[in-house]
């Protein structure tokens, strides 16, 4: 009797860990295949990425402090968006959080990154850190969008550090 309720008591307990474990690996495989990704695009475009960031398995960031270049990449359904930003060109970055009022309270819809161009004939690039439509779960993603942020408008400042003012 008692080894028939062990058993029972192992299968149940089995049934229950085996479908994390199975998630976690997956997730795990998710994460190594999108940091691969991204280093062979920076090594395509000839970039020596010095800082990056990888979240929510489908998005990725990194600078070229070296060059100014900013790689991102963001990948859904198949549907893969890679983008370079020549910082260089580039008047000054911020962060846009587009939030709905539901029931007395704010909800978080999107966070991006908006980088305004030196030369007004290019318009504005955002790029998302975050979209409630593809993603419920908010993590940590407004502090990632706040400290790219910070790096790439001082990566700016340093850019502009040395430069002749023209008057």
């Amino acid at each position: 009797m008692n080894l028939n309720l062990t058993i029972i008591g192992l299968f149940s307990l089995a049934l229950i860990i085996v479908p994390f474990i199975f998630f976690q690996l997956k997730q795990t495989n998710r994460n190594q295949k999108l940091s691969s990704d991204f280093m062979i695009m920076a090594e395509k475009q000839k970039l020596a990425i010095t800082l990056c960031d990888f979240w929510s398995p489908n998005y990725a960031i990194g600078i070229d402090t070296q060059n100014l270049k900013l790689l991102y990449i963001k990948k859904h359904e198949g549907a893969d968006q890679q983008t370079i930003i020549d910082l260089t060109k580039v008047n000054r970055c911020s962060e846009n959080k587009l939030s709905t009022e539901i029931g007395g309270s704010k909800v978080i819809d999107r966070i991006e990154l908006v980088f305004t161009h030196h030369d007004k004939k290019y318009p504005a690039k955002a790029l998302e850190f975050y979209n409630r439509e593809e993603n419920l779960m908010l993590d940590n993603e407004l502090q990632i969008c706040e400290r790219w942020n910070t790096v790439i408008n001082s990566s700016l400042k340093e850019a502009t550090v040395g430069l002749p003012v023209i008057s």
